[in-house]
Order: C-alpha cells, then sequence, then structure tokens
C-alpha cells in the first residue's frame, strides 16, 4: 500500500483537475488554474479565475466586508498577472508558499465544481451530490489523507496521467466521465471515513497570506 504523501506534495499530487502547480504561476495561484491557462493564455485566464473564485465568494459564510476585503486581494492578484508583476519565474515562490496552504485543494475544489456546474447532461441532483463528493475529497486532501495513487486514480477518470506524473484533462469530459471521477471521490472519502460536511478553510486568511508572500504585504 502507497504511503500519504507527505505535507509537501509535487508532481500529479500538486494537480488533480488540481491544475499543473509546477508549470504555471497562474495554475499554482488557484489549484485548478492550470487548466485554464493553457486554454486561454496567462492575462485572459487571471480574468476567468478572478471571475470564478469572485463569484464562489458568494458562497462563503463572509459578511460584506470579508467580502469586500477578499475581492480585493483577488483583484490584486490578477492585477499582478496581468501587469507583469507576477510572472512565471514567480512561480517557485508561489509554490511554496502553497505548500501548507488549503488554497490548493480549494482550488481543486473549484474546478471540479465548475467541471460539473457546467455539464449539461447531469441533473440538478447529481450535480449537488457530486460537488459534495469533491468537497469531501478535497477535505482529504487538505488533511494529506490520500496517496500519489490516489491522485491519479481520480484524474484517470477525466483525463490521461502520464508516467512522470503529468496530467491532460479531456477538453469536455463526458458526463459518464465526470459520474465516474464523482464515484471514484466518494469512494476514497468513504474509506478515509471522511463526513458530510466537506471542505472548510479560513479563506479570507489563506488567502492573504498567500498575497503577503507573493506581492508583499500592503
Amino acid at each position: 500500500m502507497d504511503d500519504p504523501l507527505p505535507k509537501k506534495k509535487s508532481g500529479a499530487a500538486s494537480c488533480l483537475i488540481f491544475g499543473c502547480v509546477g508549470l504555471l504561476l497562474l495554475g499554482a495561484l488557484m489549484g485548478g488554474g492550470g487548466y485554464f491557462v493553457l486554454k486561454k493564455g496567462m492575462s485572459a485566464a487571471a480574468d476567468d479565475i478572478y471571475a470564478r473564485v469572485s463569484a464562489d465568494t458568494a458562497t462563503m459564510d463572509l459578511d460584506p466586508a470579508e467580502r469586500k476585503e477578499a475581492d480585493e486581494l483577488l483583484l490584486r492578484l490578477r492585477d499582478g498577472v496581468k501587469s507583469g508583476e507576477i510572472g512565471i519565474m514567480d512561480a517557485g515562490k508561489l509554490v511554496k508558499a502553497l505548500e501548507d496552504s488549503d488554497l490548493l485543494a480549494y482550488g481543486g475544489l473549484l474546478t471540479a465544481k465548475t467541471l460539473i456546474q457546467s455539464n449539461g447532461e447531469l441533473s440538478p441532483e447529481e450535480k449537488a451530490d457530486g460537488v459534495l463528493q469533491m468537497s469531501r475529497f478535497a477535505d482529504g486532501m487538505s488533511r494529506h489523507l490520500f496517496t500519489q495513487a490516489d491522485y491519479d486514480d481520480l484524474l484517470g477518470a477525466i483525463g490521461e496521467v502520464g508516467d512522470r506524473g503529468s496530467v491532460k484533462i479531456d477538453d469536455e469530459p463526458t458526463a459518464d466521465e465526470i459520474r465516474d471521477m464523482i464515484a471514484r471521490a466518494k469512494a476514497k472519502a468513504d474509506e478515509a471515513d471522511l463526513g458530510q460536511e466537506g471542505l472548510q478553510i479560513d479563506f479570507l486568511g489563506e488567502l492573504q497570506r498567500l498575497v503577503d508572500e507573493v506581492l508583499g504585504p500592503r
């Protein structure tokens, strides 16, 4: 049996639909962002990821002042990428900042939610359950409960995993592929005895620490 992944992860363990952290800065920035960067380029992906994450904060338990602060932090990151203040050469610094951050698991969950909710063949019930199961898996990721083999297996449902941890996600995973991914995530979460509450993180605190590390405190 594989040993659990160490706290500091690399290769596919830092990916999932969980983005290619070591490949592109913005992929590291929001975990799943690498998927969008490869398709759209850095500047367009910065806008896209900002819009997705900003919209997702509306579902979080944040008061108006906290939501405003989160949006300002996200704008700093977006504008840093678009202006060139944050570039590919900063990827190492960003990966280091993410090694102990739950934002990596959050980025994976957000990308999974996007894939699930944008699929027109899944029923509303399937989408709701799918997001829950992926949130449970992301919770296990943040707790470092899964092995490299677990990540490879989950990715295998919607793409191909290479010998060295390289990941190629299908451009548009089918409904059956997404159902398979959800089923694998549920099985792994059940095996790890994870509850139904899903991923719970201090989003604002984690985001502030990331921004301070990459851009410096304001």
